[in-house]
């Protein structure tokens, strides 16, 4: 039997080229939890594959996915994505682009 955690997430440190959005960080946030960490935890617990949903941590606009588009890019036989689009703005067709568009991703 296989198991897959349908709701996961995973996201790197806060640098300059993927800065964090400080709106939606909560309190007493503790740094990364990175596609690696994750893939640990599921080995740990005997998860065979794992859906990252993305955060709002990267903000709602084009680049919200690119941290869960590289994890899946790094764990292409482990993980499978859901991202995040911005209904309220015009960018709207290429953020989904970018997500819906890949073959590792089921949702947005």
């Amino acid at each position: 039997m296989r198991f897959i955690d349908t709701h996961t997430h995973a996201w790197g440190a806060d640098t300059e080229e993927l800065p964090w959005q400080a709106e939606v960080l909560p309190p007493g946030w503790d740094g990364p939890y990175t596609s690696r960490d994750l893939i640990a935890d599921m080995d740990a617990g005997g998860v065979d594959e794992s859906v990252v949903v993305t955060t709002p941590l990267y903000g709602r606009g084009v680049r919200a996915n690119e941290y869960t588009m590289r994890a899946i890019e790094a764990f292409p036989n482990r993980l499978w994505g859901v991202g995040l689009i911005d209904f309220f703005r015009t960018i709207l067709s290429r953020c989904a682009r970018t997500s819906v568009g890949s073959s590792v991703t089921i949702g947005c």
